[in-house]
């Protein structure tokens, strides 16, 4: 971590198990070395500063971030409950770094299709569910949608995987 804090302007962290676990969430967010992006957010109106929560979110300097599989022949999967990270996982970020665990490592798209349906989603579903922010009833709504997509989205990738 120490090789990107003198360049990096703005390091967004997912909220994964694996940076949980490895103590890096809590080192970026909190450690006061890094200009993380997750803690200055919810002081952000979120009507008058919409725009640019989108943008800090989707396009910071640095995403630090974990994936649910990668294929042995390098395919990142991923499985978001609420799908804000994505944008800057997919590109928006100038510069990613992925922190995989060995575990995580599958033969194939669909086994990785799998191990999301049968391990990252319950995950990101109890994710969702912890009483850390009490989110609303539409907020609710939003990410249980979010979560069925991707069930949904996995679903169709490993019918057409398997044809």
């Amino acid at each position: 971590m120490n090789d990107f804090q003198a360049i990096a302007d703005r390091v967004e962290i997912g909220a994964g198990e694996t940076l949980r676990l490895a103590g890096i969430g809590e080192d970026i967010n909190a450690g006061g070395r890094y200009d993380a992006v997750r803690p200055r957010v919810p002081a952000i109106d979120r009507v008058t500063g919409a725009d640019e929560i989108r943008r800090r979110v989707a396009g910071p300097e640095f995403v630090v971030n974990s994936v649910a599989a990668v294929t042995e022949t390098g395919s990142l999967v991923l499985a978001s409950g609420s799908g804000s990270q994505l944008p800057a996982d997919a590109g928006g970020a100038a510069r990613a770094v992925w922190v995989v665990g060995a575990q995580k490592v599958v033969p194939d798209l669909n086994t990785a299709l799998r191990r999301v349906e049968e391990h990252a989603l319950p995950l990101e579903n109890a994710l969702l569910s912890r009483p850390r922010v009490v989110p609303t009833d539409r907020r609710k709504r939003r990410q249980r949608l979010h979560l069925e997509r991707l069930l949904h989205l996995s679903q169709e990738l490993a019918k057409c995987c398997s044809n």
